[in-house]
């Protein structure tokens, strides 16, 4: 089948293939048994010398130059191109791969592969995550079976060259720098730079990177991905924000992680005395008091866990103070904006949506109530309680949905309430991070979002001032009009002028709410 104002033309190979309307396909050497999803609004495309074979193509497509694809689906508004391989895998919306290889894999929206040299093999990605050249991510199999796998959730970007051996895992927005990483690796604290020292060979890790060194990329990227979706049909959700129900959780796992490595450290150490037998619950509240108040007894020590590497040497946690503290500051601050803009738009008081979302939780098995439980999934893009998604299941088991037309109906649902339950579960966490029972001490977190919002401003403008501040950036220009030519000033960035904006609207949201 080909739909009207279709054109097709140079092509050598076409069979069992469906075409919408308004595609422009043109020099492709094989398309067989494909479905092309096009019409006046999302067109897609085929250029000159692919070769598709069993595979999807979304809305607003683009696939050209040499690509070689097999047994895939692609989503919309998604690009192939410059030879790249796409064998078994499904990449998400919004993604572009080109000059590399991605094998038998799951790939969710916003990914990007740009380089000839980079493999991708075998994972779930669960999406926002950039390859770079060189980066080795699943061929070196160490398995006598190939049963081995590597699964990121959001964020995950490894760097140039860098290497990893399956099995692996990485929590939410994973940095990892450049270098070979000879052991699996299970990483569960979020928003972390990863790094193995070959002088010392030994494995460091710095929590909280993101937030204390790189705030313009990541509130960057979550405006990036927000304005870059050019999507015309979103029948599937994309969650940006970095701070939401899946990284709530990490953060809050995350802070309990780095109390109990203070704890055992100060107790290691001598630096604490307790009179009974330490146990876990003791040494995570004693290393939570130390954080809490940047005790000095902390400092000078070399945090060591040995449950990050598959390997007899440490991890070594670096600046473990800071990192602490900086997941506190994002919870704050991440949930706060998002309180204070839903009560805002629903024109509600604190006390009006504590009491609401009460209310929502006594309701066994309502939708708050199981959307902000815990673990999260990622349904490609979509982030879903694993007690919703189970209920679903059982639904199915069941024969109580009985068709594609109602679970495609369930996630419409899901994507409706998804604010709903982000708000609810921001309030729970921020309980949670207070020890608050019943209402959180609104007045104190809106005065601290507030300097928070005033600092984000800062850092993002900070870390972009780098950028033109560098003195070895000089070195390729003859002077500096020569240079504010070419690059600017830190004034003509639109994005550092948008972030001040916001944070400016959110701090007038938030003295909008009296104390």
């Amino acid at each position: 089948y080909v739909g009207s104002n279709t054109v097709i033309k140079s092509c050598r190979i076409i069979k069992d293939v469906n075409v919408g309307s308004y595609a422009y396909i043109k020099g492709a050497n094989k398309l067989k048994n494909l479905t092309i999803l096009s019409d006046e609004h999302a067109p897609s495309q085929v250029g000159e010398g692919v070769e598709l074979v069993n595979g999807i193509l979304g809305y607003q497509t683009r696939v050209f130059y040499g690509v070689k694809a097999v047994c895939f689906i692609l989503g919309n508004n998604s690009n192939l191109k410059y030879g790249a391989r796409l064998l078994h895998s499904y990449l998400g919306d919004n993604s572009t791969v080109s000059c590399c290889e991605v094998l038998n894999s799951l790939v969710f929206p916003f990914h990007e592969q740009h380089h000839n040299n980079s493999f991708l093999i075998a994972a779930n990605i669960g999406g926002q995550s950039n390859m770079a050249a060189g980066a080795n991510i699943g061929s070196n199999h160490n398995t006598r079976g190939a049963d081995g796998e590597l699964q990121a959730k959001r964020g995950f970007w490894p760097a140039l060259s860098s290497s990893l051996k399956y099995n692996c895992s990485f929590a939410s927005f994973t940095l990892i720098t450049k270098g070979s990483y000879p052991n699996e690796l299970n990483l569960k604290i979020p928003f972390s730079m990863i790094g193995y020292n070959e002088a010392k060979r030994t494995l460091n890790v710095m929590p909280a990177y993101w937030w204390m060194y790189n705030r313009y990329a990541l509130e960057r990227n979550k405006w990036k991905f927000s304005t870059r979706d050019k999507r015309y049909y979103k029948s599937q959700p994309i969650e940006t924000d970095y701070i939401s129900i899946d990284t709530m959780d990490e953060i809050l796992s995350a802070l309990d992680y780095l109390s109990l490595i203070a704890g055992q450290t100060v107790v290691k150490e001598g630096r604490v005395t307790l009179d009974d037998t330490p146990n876990k619950s003791t040494l995570l509240e004693l290393g939570r008091t130390l954080l809490d108040e940047k005790s000095p007894l902390l400092d000078n020590l070399e945090f060591l866990t040995y449950d990050i590497e598959r390997s007899k040497r440490p991890t070594r946690i670096l600046k473990i103070k800071e990192g602490y503290h900086g997941y506190i500051e994002m919870l704050i601050f991440g949930c706060m904006r998002i309180i204070l803009t839903y009560m805002k738009e629903r024109n509600l008081t604190i006390e009006e949506f504590e009491s609401l979302v009460d209310e929502s939780m006594k309701m066994q098995n309502s939708s708050i109530s199981l959307g902000i439980q815990s673990p999260v999934v990622n349904l490609g893009g979509l982030l879903v309680s694993e007690a919703s998604v189970k209920v679903l299941i059982k639904d199915i088991e069941s024969g109580i949905i009985s068709s594609w037309q109602l679970v495609h109906e369930v996630q419409d649902y899901w994507k409706i309430m998804f604010n709903d339950i982000k708000a609810a579960k921001a309030l729970i966490s921020l309980r949670t991070l207070t020890h608050s029972k019943e209402r959180i001490p609104f007045s104190s977190l809106r005065d601290r979002c507030i300097e928070l919002a005033k600092e984000n401003a800062r850092q993002v403008e900070c870390s972009r001032k780098k950028d033109f501040e560098q003195p070895f950036r000089n070195t390729v220009y003859r002077s500096e009009e020569e240079k504010r030519v070419v690059l600017g000033t830190i004034k003509d960035d639109s994005f550092v002028t948008t972030s001040d904006k916001e944070m400016k609207q959110l701090i007038e949201i938030a003295l909008s709410f009296p104390c």
